[in-house]
């Protein structure tokens, strides 16, 4: 038997229905593997490469699910984070899969500046996705990716190069997106949840370079009852909603909502 557009509910494993969703539909991940030989693959990453795509035989997500359960973060039956399972998905894949850049690994540049010499030292590392702290109020995507990047001043002394002495310095951060970023919302803190709304910002841009929309993990509930939906941008401009097994058409996504979690957005 081979999957339709949904994905079935094996048991708590909403989690890995809305992160495949999500996947299905980023186009600059999902076009690299079109000719992929999966064969000297794990069997994780085989059935995951195989269920990117409608149709995948129902077996493989049987098999995901398996292999996950191998882990100690992704037990059968076990309530798990869906942005721990991005991280971990893509982390095998481009582990295994050498030689396909990876898309959603993009650059942070941090620049931290002297306030006695003004010397600026530069260092960059890479991310996959960007976490930002999420707030009391309703507040736009693109303003919480603002509050993540601003300067801010560093409480212990740093060396300073120039000065050759261990002086005040702020720090900055700068988001270096590659094709695809994904913005990964803090809303559980400890054992509580932040229920606030955000503004869904359909077009961010960074660096004067714009970025849209395409699909977001949601969550709703708490840490102690949850499920995870996908919404996720068709062709035509209009969005579905996948709910494990029930996929229904939108015509378009609210302004504002309490449920996203992750969101993914591509270079226009």
């Amino acid at each position: 038997m081979s999957l339709g557009k949904g994905l079935p509910n094996l048991g708590n494993t909403c989690y890995i229905n809305s992160i495949l969703q999500c996947l299905r539909y980023s186009k600059d991940f999902v076009y690299l593997l079109n000719k992929h030989d999966t064969n000297k693959n794990s069997l994780l990453v085989q059935s995951f490469v195989e269920l990117l795509y409608a149709g995948a035989p129902t077996k493989c997500l049987y098999t995901l699910i398996k292999e996950l359960a191998k882990t100690d973060e992704f037990k059968i039956m076990k309530q798990c984070d869906a942005h721990e399972l991005f991280l971990y998905l893509i982390d095998k894949m481009f582990t295994e899969i050498k030689y396909i850049k990876n898309p959603f690994e993009g650059r942070l540049e941090s620049t931290v500046t002297c306030q006695v010499c003004h010397n600026e030292s530069i260092t960059e590392y890479p991310y996959v996705s960007i976490s930002v702290q999420m707030q009391a109020n309703v507040q736009k995507v693109e303003a919480l990716l603002d509050e993540f990047s601003k300067e801010e001043e560093i409480e212990d002394l740093i060396q300073c190069d120039k000065c050759e002495a261990k002086t005040k310095s702020h720090k900055r951060l700068k988001i270096i997106p590659n094709n695809i970023i994904v913005v990964h919302l803090k809303r559980f803190t400890g054992m509580s949840k932040n229920h606030s709304e955000i503004v869904i910002d359909e077009e961010i841009t960074i660096n004067e370079t714009k970025y849209m929309l395409y699909s977001t993990c949601n969550h709703s509930g708490n840490l102690f009852g949850g499920h995870y939906t996908a919404t996720c941008m068709k062709r035509d401009g209009t969005w579905t909603l996948c709910n494990d097994n029930h996929v229904e058409s939108l015509a378009s996504i609210p302004p504002k909502s309490d449920r996203p979690y992750l969101l993914f957005y591509s270079k226009n």
